[in-house]
């Protein structure tokens, strides 16, 4: 998806949210757009660096293990605060239909590759 895709969709889900639960939780447009593309902007120079053999441009911040790692960090740091943000972090995933790679979603659990982009 391209990252217009990505903010778009975001910003209409915590808006819709936002206005079916009424929370005191401040949300900042900015850190969100970018929080919701931060799985490519992490995975887009690790595949032209270091996993280039991959043929892909979604690993390791596309992986479940990834998003468990952050959503545990950020909710001790932030508790309820990091929620809309997480929302757009592993929302990330279901726009880019990650399930459709369940060598990436899964990694490492389902060997140590990638699957390839197609």
């Amino acid at each position: 998806m391209f990252p217009i895709g990505h903010i778009a969709y975001t910003y209409g889900a915590i808006n819709i949210l936002q206005r079916r639960i009424p929370t005191r939780t401040e949300v900042d447009y900015r850190w969100l757009a970018i929080v919701s593309m931060l799985p490519d902007i992490i995975d887009k120079p690790l595949a032209l660096t270091l996993f280039r053999e991959s043929q892909t441009s979604q690993g390791l911040a596309h992986t479940l293990l990834a998003h468990a790692i952050v959503a545990a960090i950020a909710l001790s740091l932030w508790q309820n605060r990091s929620l809309p943000y997480l929302l757009a972090f592993s929302g990330h995933l279901a726009l880019d239909q990650i399930w459709r790679h369940p060598a990436t979603l899964f990694f490492p659990f389902m060997g140590w590759q990638f699957d390839p982009y197609t």
